[in-house]
């Protein structure tokens, strides 16, 4: 904003209006005004002469001008009377001043002295009040420049302020977008959580549930563990019962067995060496088995009666009996395998069902 440039006329500060003065050509400038010397050694004494203007201009405002001449107060505040005056008072600036107060205040005496004084006082007088009044312009246009140069370092400041002022409002903007949005996320996370406690609290129940049904399964485990414990006990039990009684018979059959194979052969080499029947050497066949037991006696006669009825017949009837006691004994020995599959079987049986 560019600055409107203005101009005080010192008559309307006054408030009166000073007579007209006639014209006077310029006059050159003193040398010291040139080298600007004189104007600051006179600014200390101008600003006094300023400030006592003042007073008497708030003297002039205060009272009207004629009318009560003789009430007005002067300095420190006495009376004004006739005798008073403020020409070339060291306390006013010039005789501009002093003619229009006086002719402000009417006061007898400026009056007769200003209707007495010439123009060469009056020269000096305007020449003093245009150094001082020149003086005044510079100073005023050094602060008006100093005035400009902070307005715009005031309006360059203030554009920065609203740029920054606009980067923070953009910037708080964006955070209170971010608060929104983290404000929206943190609702739905709450809700997931709500959800989530309720499943969790499902599952819990429905684990409960699978505890207990754990928990009777195991039992019955451990029962169906135990019985078929029992029942393999049971089995190896009958197992080894019927190992044993399988063994035992075998043992005896074995041993039978070889008791008559035994005396088969005996008297069959006895009848091929052409040994008498009354001899002893057929006696001497049952005391050389090779096993005490198993052999009845019974069974050892039988035997001593076939081998009797063997001597009536020729070889190939001793033969056939051989064969006869070898179908035998085959049938016994599948009889005795049979038995142990019969117990294998069961034992499987026993396993399949743990």
């Amino acid at each position: 904003m560019p600055i409107q440039k203005r101009t005080v006329d010192i008559r309307s500060v006054l408030g009166t209006r000073a007579p007209e003065l006639p014209r006077v050509p310029n006059a050159p400038l003193a040398s010291g005004f040139s080298e600007g010397e004189s104007v600051i050694k006179k600014r200390k004494k101008g600003e006094e002469e300023a400030e006592v203007a003042k007073k008497q201009q708030v003297a002039i405002n205060t009272e009207p001008p004629a009318a009560k001449s003789s009430s007005k107060k002067g300095r420190n505040g006495r009376p004004v009377n006739e005798d008073d005056s403020v020409w070339k008072s060291k306390d006013v600036r010039g005789g501009q001043i002093a003619d229009a107060l006086g002719s402000a205040l009417l006061l007898p005496k400026d009056m007769k002295n200003w209707k007495g004084n010439n123009s060469t006082q009056m020269i000096e007088n305007l020449k003093r009040d245009s150094v001082v009044a020149v003086q005044g312009v510079f100073e005023a246009g050094y602060r008006l420049i100093e005035a400009e140069r902070l307005l715009n370092e005031s309006l360059a400041e203030n554009d920065r302020l609203r740029e920054v002022e606009k980067v923070a409002s953009a910037r708080i903007r964006e955070v209170e977008s971010q608060h929104k949005t983290a404000e929206e996320g943190l609702q739905k996370a709450e809700c997931q959580l709500v959800e989530m406690s309720a499943k969790l609290e499902r599952e819990c129940e429905r684990s409960s549930g699978f505890q207990a049904e754990i928990d009777k399964l195991k039992a019955e485990l451990a029962e169906a563990r135990q019985v078929s414990s029992n029942a393999e006990n049971e089995a190896q039990a009958t197992y080894d019962r019927g190992f044993a009684d399988a063994a035992g018979s075998l043992r005896l059959q074995l041993r039978r067995e070889c008791n008559i194979h035994f005396l088969k052969g005996w008297a069959l080499a006895l009848e091929q060496a052409a040994v008498d029947d009354e001899s002893e050497l057929y006696v001497l066949g049952r005391r050389y088995r090779p096993y005490d037991s198993g052999t009845p006696e019974n069974l050892e006669e039988t035997n001593v009666e076939v081998l009797g009825d063997c001597e009536a017949f020729d070889g190939p009837t001793a033969m056939e009996n051989a064969e006869v006691f070898d179908h035998q004994e085959r049938a016994q020995t599948e009889e005795v395998q049979d038995m142990e599959k019969g117990v294998s079987d069961k034992e499987d049986n026993v396993n399949v069902d743990d």
